[in-house]
């Protein structure tokens, strides 16, 4: 059974939630479900899911953000659909700089609220400049420490 129920007929693919909010330049975070976008704020995009469509990049593109939070829930959909999402903004040039933020497991912004979910987010996004230097970064985060300390 579906988590959520949309009207019938309706294209999801077609529509990035709350864009109309936003403004050319903004700094925003793109998340996956509708909920999360409503607690993580005015900035904060729903793409219906894990996987972003032509149509919804383009919209964002489109925008011409200044700068872009990739944070999808850390859950097996979504952990390559953050990577996903990064590429193809970053891919595009019209596009500012590209963050990716990697949520503790199971937590989003409807679980902690909006001034905990940017804080996490301020504090906890990194650079996109590629799909391989993404993939080293969270490694050496996940599985390094320097001097007893986690990176």
């Amino acid at each position: 059974e579906p988590k959520y129920d949309y009207p019938f007929g309706a294209k999801k693919s077609k529509v990035v939630f709350n864009l109309h909010r936003t403004r050319k330049g903004d700094c925003v975070r793109v998340v996956e479900g509708v909920l999360t976008a409503v607690c993580g704020g005015k900035n904060a995009l729903c793409i219906y899911g894990s996987h972003p469509s032509d149509d919804q990049l383009t919209q964002i593109v489109d925008m011409e953000y200044e700068e872009v939070d990739c944070v999808l829930d850390n859950d097996p959909a979504g952990r390559p659909g953050n990577l996903l999402l990064a590429d193809e903004l970053n891919k595009r040039k019209k596009c500012g700089k590209v963050f990716i933020v990697t949520m503790p497991e199971g937590i989003d912004a409807a679980d902690i609220g909006e001034k905990e979910f940017d804080k996490y987010v301020r504090e906890n996004r990194v650079p996109y400049y590629s799909s391989v230097y993404a993939k080293v970064l969270m490694y050496v985060k996940e599985n390094m420490t320097v001097k007893g300390e986690d990176l």
